[in-house]
């Protein structure tokens, strides 16, 4: 199935799905976070991100994602490639 499904290859913030080939689907999967509290920004979400971008074919909201503006209802893109990049510790670790 890796011939047929080609990963997201470059680091982006965009969402990507994989599109279902003629012969088989991709894998299906569903997040299970367990006990974690599945707050905004909480980093299970993050792994959800890199699921997403291996080529897994979860549902799932971009709302939870880092970066999402609810009043304008739509993902800052830079906010979340900050966050992806552990940009928001960077900008910490220099105040301190």
């Amino acid at each position: 199935m890796d011939e047929e499904y080609q990963g997201n290859v470059e680091a982006t913030v965009e969402d990507f799905s994989v599109e279902p080939a003629e012969s088989r689907r991709p894998f299906h999967a569903l997040l299970d976070v367990g006990l974690v509290r599945t707050t905004t920004d909480n980093i299970v979400f993050g792994a959800l991100k890199g699921a997403l971008d291996g080529g897994l074919d979860i549902p799932h909201s971009d709302k939870m994602f880092a970066g999402f503006k609810k009043d304008e209802k739509q993902l800052d893109a830079e906010v979340h490639k900050k966050y992806i990049f552990s940009g928001h510790i960077a900008s910490y670790m220099r105040v301190r």
